[in-house]
């Protein structure tokens, strides 16, 4: 029987039948989060009589230590594949084929049960060996079209504890560009830029679309948009393959201020997520800008479009990551 704190980390583990129970391992956790344990206490002869520290990296325990006078030794490290498939070594890094005090505390700090090698975390399983769920995603075809993925497949800087993790894009550019990213990402998202009414409907209609995003009504050839004509916007529709209206444009006066409503609509829908049916932990709202700043830094310069200046609020919006903390109802990033 495992028993848990408040923040759902194992203290202890004990063994045997009701009434007749024996303590296994005992668990001491840092007091900064639930990822970082400090020590193991383990019994092998009855007693606690095993102590092992612990030393960690920013996802994963790295080594143990035994506590020794005057000072600790290294007595085994840990190795992970991107995915989570672990690799046991001695302390002089040679190859080990398993971990010789059944250390199971592993892939980004998380338990995995020894006897089929899969990592609980409390609303799933997930097995290393596969890079996949055993089950589908609580949040459906809203947190991508693969339900088996992990945390959109970016394991090395990310993290998802619960598989609550949501998030939100928008997706700025001109309509080359815009067309050219509706394969990529799994998320929730809103464009802005020429096309975009199109573009939001679709995502609307299946299911992944942001609500309240500002709506083109400029037309080809006419003030304030004076770059494409109507003949650009037939040739627009060739090269990108799929029709919009002619309507469907935007002028460069307008186009700071789209961008900040379209921000504004992410981040209400981001609060929303917190709620059934999503049911979101946390939320990110990301912008990204396409083409000619493909860094994302501060500034979205394309010339084209004649925006070389910041937006409203003096600063681009371009690269920014707002990230809602649906337990503190916080934005931990904000305008």
């Amino acid at each position: 029987d495992y028993y848990y704190d408040f923040k759902w980390r194992s203290v202890e583990e004990r063994v045997g039948t009701p009434g007749s129970q024996t303590v296994k391992a005992q668990y001491t956790w840092s007091p900064t989060d639930r990822w970082t344990m400090i020590r193991r206490k383990r019994s092998t002869t009855g007693t606690l009589n095993e102590v092992l520290y612990v030393l960690k990296d920013y996802l994963d325990p790295a080594a143990l230590l035994a506590p020794g006078s005057p000072n600790a030794t290294v007595v085994e490290r840990f190795g992970f594949d991107a995915f989570g498939p672990v690799r046991f070594m001695t302390e002089a890094f040679g190859s080990r084929g398993n971990s010789e005090y059944d250390w199971n505390f592993l892939f980004h700090a998380e338990f995995m049960d020894q006897e089929s090698g899969l990592y609980n975390y409390g609303y799933r399983n997930y097995h290393a060996s596969l890079g996949r769920w055993l089950t589908r995603d609580w949040l459906r075809e809203r947190a991508g079209i693969n339900l088996y993925t992990i945390i959109k497949n970016r394991l090395v800087n990310r993290r998802d504890i619960l598989g609550l993790a949501c998030s939100k894009e928008v997706i700025v550019g001109h309509a080359t560009d815009l067309f050219e990213y509706i394969s990529w990402p799994d998320c929730d998202i809103g464009y802005v830029g020429c096309g975009a009414n199109h573009l939001n409907n679709r995502q609307t209609t299946d299911g992944s679309g942001i609500p309240g995003m500002p709506r083109n009504s400029d037309r080809a050839g006419t003030t304030p948009w004076s770059i494409y004509t109507p003949s650009d916007h037939a040739q627009h529709q060739q090269s990108i393959g799929v029709p919009f209206d002619d309507n469907d444009y935007l002028g460069a006066n307008d186009f700071q201020d789209y961008v900040d409503s379209a921000v504004h609509a992410a981040r209400n829908d981001a609060e929303a997520s917190c709620g059934p049916p999503d049911c979101c932990k946390t939320v990110t709202v990301t912008v990204r800008c396409l083409g000619g700043d493909e860094d994302e830094a501060l500034k979205f310069d394309r010339q084209e479009l004649r925006t070389r200046r910041p937006f409203p609020d003096n600063q681009s919006k371009c690269g920014m990551v707002y990230e809602f903390d649906c337990i503190q109802q916080r934005w931990t990033t904000d305008y």
